[in-house]
């Protein structure tokens, strides 16, 4: 049995949820990080649990032919974690996804699907998408990112994945409170379609892990507004309530520093987009939108079903839910709920449709079951982050009566081995 720090040379197979490879090596099974499949490697042994083995490659001896030059310098196992797959031809980073969602689908939901796997937008090149950036600072100040299964903080001077080039920022060259959080937001500027900073989260109790307590926690302070990108240090304990504005499509949202919005700065058209389409809403419909954030989804199909229709929208995070009623405000037939999507599915209403989009845990238990004993509902898209608790809730649903009638995969977090899925299901006959 190996070692931690042992190195071992190994042959990758396929690539599994994670973006790890695996590689089988004297009855022990290995999960390979910063490889490609078929390529054969040195690893580093980093966690031991019985015979399953955490590596990361240090030396690649035979190279895949979709392997290239890292264009991030913090990439790798002693650098950022941030990102899975720079290493990887972009088109090809597609590719493996498309095999970690299939692997999830045929494994855990007994499904076979065709689908493909499209970009966020046709000119996507897999950097500068990031709208939102979350750092932290290392013992003499500095920010940065977390190291890979660490809780080492790697001082960086940008990240190619975010939206603004971070170098630009001077109030990061400032010190900081070590081991505070700084989490930056960017939003586009109406006049100048730039994207800017709308506002910085600064947090200074960390627990002993690096992790917040609770999200957003009381020692959070939004910095704003942010001039020249400068703060100067003696505002550090300004509060200052704050919103950022994103323009989608026809359609303008509030969102607060503690509120969920799609992180690529096209992600939230394309997703708008598809719901839309799937949906198909008609004037005199009534939908729900469950884990709807600040109303991504619930202002345009409140829109579509008209006065005679109606939305509700379901979201338990506080800031969310004051942000979809404010997004909402002037649309009478659309309602916010504020709480518990599975308590919430026993009130008295009885959709067409719901679109679901929840957090990677998927859908509570009782929300589901709650869910399928709508009559009147005809049609579910479900949105999802996670492709093992989709297929997981997917074997449910079609367990109790449905088809799925369309399926895609949308690739909005490049150069990471994360994806979204949507997925329309109709009853069916039987």
């Amino acid at each position: 049995m190996p070692q931690i720090k042992d190195l071992v040379r190994l042959q990758l197979e396929k690539i599994v949820k994670g973006g790890d490879c695996i590689a089988h090596l004297n009855d022990n099974v290995y999960f390979v990080h910063y490889g490609l499949p078929g390529e054969e490697v040195i690893a580093e042994v980093q966690h031991i649990q019985k015979n399953i083995i955490a590596a990361d490659v240090v030396e690649v001896i035979r190279p895949s032919a979709h392997r290239i030059a890292p264009p991030c310098e913090y990439f790798g196992s002693i650098g950022c974690g941030g990102c899975d797959f720079q290493h990887i031809e972009l088109q090809y980073q597609r590719e493996l996804k498309k095999d970690i969602i299939r692997q999830c689908l045929n494994f855990i939901g007994k499904l076979d699907i065709e689908f493909e796997v499209i970009p966020a937008y046709p000119q996507e090149d897999g950097i500068r998408w990031r709208n939102r950036i979350r750092l932290a600072a290392n013992e003499s100040g500095k920010p940065g990112m977390r190291q890979r299964r660490s809780h080492s903080i790697i001082p960086i001077d940008d990240c190619l994945i975010s939206e603004v080039d971070l170098s630009d920022l001077k109030y990061l060259k400032k010190q900081w409170h070590s081991g505070c959080e700084i989490e930056i937001l960017f939003s586009h500027d109406k006049s100048t379609k730039l994207p800017k900073v709308s506002s910085l989260v600064y947090t200074r109790e960390i627990n002993s892990k690096g992790r917040r307590q609770k999200y957003p926690p009381k020692s959070s302070k939004i910095l704003h507004p942010i001039n020249n990108y400068d703060i100067p240090l003696q505002r550090i304990d300004t509060i200052e309530k704050t919103f950022s504005f994103a323009q989608v499509r026809d359609f303008e949202y509030r969102f607060s520093p503690f509120s969920f919005f799609q992180i690529h700065k096209h992600a939230a058209e394309l997703l708008l987009d598809i719901v839309l389409d799937y949906v198909n809403p008609q004037p005199g419909e009534n939908g729900v939108d469950l884990y709807s954030g600040v109303g991504l989804f619930s202002l345009p199909l409140a829109k579509a079903v008209g006065e005679s229709g109606s939305i509700v929208a379901v979201e338990s995070n506080t800031y969310a839910a004051q942000d979809a009623e404010y997004n909402l405000r002037h649309i009478p037939q659309a309602k916010v709920i504020q709480g518990n999507v599975a308590a919430h599915l026993l009130e008295q209403f009885n959709p067409d449709f719901v679109v679901i989009d929840p957090p990677r845990s998927g859908i509570e238990k009782g929300a589901l079951q709650n869910l399928l004993l709508k009559r009147n509902l005809t049609k579910i898209i479900y949105v999802s982050c996670d492709p093992a608790t989709f297929a997981r809730d997917a074997k449910i649903i079609i367990l109790s009566g449905w088809d799925i009638k369309r399926f895609m995969a949308a690739d909005i977090f490049p150069m990471t081995s994360h994806t979204e899925t949507v997925a329309m299901f109709e009853r069916n006959n039987n």
